[in-house]
């Protein structure tokens, strides 16, 4: 047995080893040897969803979440690797939340994990249990082909950016909220997380690293252990299932295990940035968080609903003051020292915000200085520009530091303010489109995301959070109502009175409109939440039909300075005709430094990749010098323009989006690692159709952009396993084939790929 086996083995057992760094080693058999371990773990998995099939097929609803349970470990261990693009798409089919679809449960592409234990737990449905064991059972045989000899094509960056992503998810996001919302089993992601990511890290010891990191992350992992033992006794290494449910681990336990995850993840990033140093990327540049209140040139656009948006701005304006008066009482308490009233006043103090929210998208900055939580960051709470209430309610209620907390509602303010004089003074950036987006986005938000884990982690505060939420939405809607139709009207009218008799129950004795004694989340059943879930939905979708009303009379205007034929919407698709390209104009950097046109590239020169090395092209899936095409053309704030048609992927925050899909806003990565935003979108027309392969299946940089190297004409799971033995004839033998440099025709016959794949989303 190898060392590395060793190793690997020693991780499984769930022992902890010092490694000393082996002789040539390299870091793609590093990477290799985990994407092993993991593709056994993938074979585990196999039958336990086999048994859970045969469980629900019973019809003993209580042996079925017994096996739901049973068979989650093995894939929050393979969940390490989603930033591959490959097992990226099947993690949107296997784990993805309702949240990371724009439907919420409403989207016929929602599956997975999440799907079932929805039905086993909350529903109590077994027949749709079933059918949604049976799409998962299809997508993890996939993934098990995928990881089988690394056919998936995971680099070292990869794997060690999905380790580092990995890490910081669990301790920003996961360990705050409730992962496993209706089986209450959190604890068992959490152990299984930690042991995949560390089984997928340990063989690099043995790559190169420094001796010294590899002993920081061994000790930051066994201070990981440690803490994790003192919420589950049993421990990392015990196969069994916590017994402990996650609801009834308290603030303290949960805070404990939340920093040493945050340690480990911080080595972790260590490690990954000393072992790929020469491809480290560049510092992004640094960029204003805030525009202080001045407004962007007009862009009022006439869509017949003036007055009825004005309103409700009007209506939003005057909640922005209500918010800066009560943030008065919540600074007097901490100057003072007093930590109850502070508490008191945070409490009390809340509202006006969460229904502000409703128009977020439109004063981005403002919002995420305002209200973002940490898994917006890359590095969460380590991440310098996290702050806002969040920092606030993290403060008061987990730290117990008046200090910390004085800080961060210094920032709260001047983004508060900044957002009153934009409520003001900036009618030009809100229409009728933007405000009905806003009701459509947060009515969905709530029941596909916050009802689902704990918005208010450490206030517990959820509840108020959903009514306010509601009540921001009511407030814009209100002013549209008289020109709605009678039945629409009716049935938004009714939603909205639904909730708020729902709350009657849910927050009994707390004043719908003024009360702030709240009930604490915690203590709101699974039954209870599945009301609020139902009726958050059914208002989304009697908006949805108000919408449909009043949003075609509503016309888009391209952003200021775009060309006249820019958008800044999503371009919609050309009909799929496998015409998935770069233009023949389109450049690529090749290992001399020269930066060559698409139609000047040939097999076997080694252009640049996203890993920030060189690779050599080993096929066209199409090269077509003479065709004449139509192009999505993004133009990032950077500088950089880069042209695909609509259908091919490109790598957007842990997810591929087809380029028809990038909207302004949309932030893009470049060449040096870091990101910048769309600034416009628009369709142009221009001269070939070129899509390269390399040979270690890395994303390609083009114009200065990372883009993926699949499109959606075939799912990029089943595109990698046809890729697989060509790229292995190239490898081996230096053979290539222009079979497909045309395009070929049997893409109509393989699965295509979606929009928008892989549930990262976090």
């Amino acid at each position: 047995m190898t060392r590395a086996s060793v190793l690997v083995a020693a991780v499984a057992a769930g022992v902890t080893v010092v490694a000393t760094p082996a002789v040539g080693a390299t870091l793609q058999e590093a990477t290799d040897a985990g994407v092993a371990f993991l593709a056994g773990r993938c074979a585990d998995q196999q039958p336990l969803l086999a048994a859970l099939a045969d469980a629900i097929d019973s019809g003993d609803a209580a042996a079925a979440r017994t096996a739901y349970v049973a068979s989650r470990p093995p894939y929050e261990e393979i969940e390490v690797l989603a930033t591959n693009e490959v097992l990226g798409e099947l993690d949107g089919r296997i784990d993805a939340r309702p949240y990371a679809f724009d439907g919420g449960e409403d989207d016929p592409d929602w599956a997975g994990f999440h799907r079932v234990e929805r039905d086993l737990y909350r529903d109590g449905n077994l027949t749709a249990a079933a059918a949604s064991t049976a799409a998962l059972r299809v997508a993890v045989d996939e993934l098990c082909v995928a990881l089988t000899n690394n056919t998936a094509g995971v680099s070292p960056t990869e794997s060690l950016d999905g380790q580092v992503a990995l890490s910081f998810e669990v301790a920003a996001k996961k360990v705050s909220s409730e992962e496993e919302t209706w089986s209450d089993a959190s604890l068992l992601i959490y152990k299984h997380n930690y042991r995949g990511i560390w089984g997928l890290f340990a063989p690099f010891k043995e790559a190169g690293l420094a001796p010294t990191i590899a002993a920081q992350a061994d000790a930051a992992y066994e201070a990981l252990v440690a803490a994790y033992a003192t919420v589950d006794p049993a421990g990392v290494a015990a196969e069994a299932v916590p017994a402990r449910p996650y609801s009834a681990v308290p603030v303290a336990e949960r805070a404990a295990l939340m920093n040493a995850t945050y340690e480990f993840a911080a080595v972790l990033r260590d490690a990954r940035d000393a072992l790929l140093a020469e491809a480290s990327p560049t510092p992004a540049p640094a960029t204003s968080r805030m525009t202080e209140g001045v407004v962007a040139p007009s862009t009022v656009r006439d869509e017949g609903y003036a007055d009825e948006t004005a309103a409700g701005i009007a209506a939003f304006a005057a909640q922005c003051e209500e918010q800066q008066r009560v943030l008065v009482p919540l600074r007097s308490a901490l100057d003072a020292g007093d930590m109850p009233a502070a508490r008191a006043a945070y409490a009390a103090g809340r509202g006006p915000y969460e229904q502000i929210e409703t128009l977020a998208a439109a004063f981005e900055e403002e919002d995420t200085a305002i209200d973002a939580r940490p898994d917006a960051f890359e590095y969460g709470e380590l991440d310098p520009d996290w702050g806002g209430i969040h920092a606030v309610e993290r403060a008061l209620y987990r730290d117990d530091d008046a200090s910390a907390a004085l800080t961060a509602l210094d920032g709260v303010d001047a983004a508060v303010a900044s957002l009153c004089t934009k409520l003001e003074n900036g009618s030009s950036l809100f229409s009728a489109s933007t405000t009905w987006e806003g009701m459509l986005a947060l009515s969905l938000e709530v029941p596909a995301k916050k009802i689902s884990s704990e918005e208010e982690t450490w206030s517990d505060l959820s509840v108020m959070i959903f009514r306010e939420n509601a009540k921001g939405i009511r407030s814009l809607y209100t002013p549209f109502a008289p020109r709605l139709s009678a039945p629409v009207r009716e049935a938004v009218n009714a939603s909205f009175n639904a909730i708020q008799k729902l709350w009657g129950t849910i927050d009994a004795g707390n004043d719908w409109e003024t009360g702030v004694d709240f009930r604490a989340y915690a203590n709101v059943t699974i039954a209870e939440r599945g009301a609020i879930h139902t009726a958050f939905m059914t208002l989304h979708r009697s908006l949805q039909r108000g919408a449909a009303e009043v949003m075609p009379a509503a016309s888009p205007v391209p952003s200021p300075g775009a060309s006249p034929e820019a958008s800044p919407t999503a371009t919609p698709a050309p009909a799929d005709d496998g015409g998935t390209c770069f233009p023949g104009s389109a450049t690529v950097e090749l290992d001399s430094g020269a930066t060559v046109a698409m139609a000047d590239l040939s097999i076997g020169d080694r252009v640049r990749t996203a890993c920030g090395e060189f690779s050599p092209v080993f096929l066209f899936s199409h090269a077509d010098p003479s065709a004449v095409a139509a192009f999505v053309q993004l133009t990032t704030a950077s500088g950089h323009t880069l042209r695909a048609t609509a259908s091919h992927y490109l790598p957007v925050g842990g997810r591929l989006v087809a380029a028809g899909s990038v909207t302004v806003g949309t932030r893009l990565t470049l060449a040096g690692g870091h990101t910048s935003p769309v600034t416009a979108v628009a369709t142009v027309v221009d001269t070939g159709l070129y899509n390269p392969h390399t040979v270690d299946g890395a994303q390609l940089v083009v114009d200065g952009v990372v883009t993926s190297t699949y499109t959606t004409s075939v799912a990029p799971g089943v595109a990698a396993v046809l890729l697989a033995p060509l790229r292995a004839a190239y490898a081996v033998a230096g053979w290539s084939t222009g079979a497909l440099s045309g395009g070929s025709p049997l893409w109509r016959l393989l699965p295509h790929g979606r929009a928008v794949v892989g549930g990262r989303e976090l």
